[in-house]
């Protein structure tokens, strides 16, 4: 048979608890690898429009440089210090290449909102069926209860009419292995 176990305190299956519970650990677990690809995509689209604007650098480090030469004119020449400076650069030949991966990455960003909502409704449809079949193996767990209630009232009935003399014992027999399908 079917075991079903009962919360005592809230009166509730704790098939249902256990289902609340699981959909929500399931649309986590789901949601977060989805949530990832969209994040990816939207840093991809900023990265795309980034290589529309100007680009800036700056450059800053220290040198030291020492040449010993006897044969010229000055024997020793040393140079060392700071230096610093900016870059202003502008991309104006990779304009079509940074629209396509512009529009590129709004396609990766379309699809993986899609592709999010499609785990949620198939996370939502998994978790449907699976509580119908839970509230289904609930019917049955019922239908059998009664049937071998009503099996057992019927023996006994039988079992009335057979001591009574009233029922045949081939016809007693029938009412003993129906309750005993009944119970298995």
């Amino acid at each position: 048979g079917i075991i079903v176990e009962m919360s005592l305190c809230a009166c509730v299956p704790r098939g249902i608890l256990q289902a609340k519970e699981g959909k929500r650990r399931a649309q986590e677990f789901r949601g977060l690898g989805d949530a990832y690809k969209r994040q990816v995509s939207e840093l991809d689209m900023k990265i795309a429009r980034a290589t529309l604007f100007p680009k800036l650098d700056f450059d800053a480090g220290y040198n030291y440089n020492r040449t010993k030469s006897p044969a010229s004119v000055t024997s020793l020449n040393r140079s060392n210090g700071p230096y610093w400076g900016f870059s202003l650069s502008v991309d104006i030949f990779n304009r079509l290449e940074n629209r396509r991966k512009i529009r590129n990455a709004k396609l990766d960003m379309e699809n993986a909102a899609l592709s999010y909502q499609e785990a949620e409704q198939q996370v939502k449809a998994d978790l449907a069926q699976l509580y119908n079949t839970y509230e289904n193996n609930l019917q049955i767990v019922s239908f059998e209860e009664e049937s071998e209630r009503v099996a057992f009232d019927n023996l006994d009935a039988a079992l009335e009419k057979y001591k009574l003399g009233t029922l045949p014992g081939i016809e007693f027999r029938e009412f003993q292995r129906s309750y005993i399908d009944a119970v298995d």
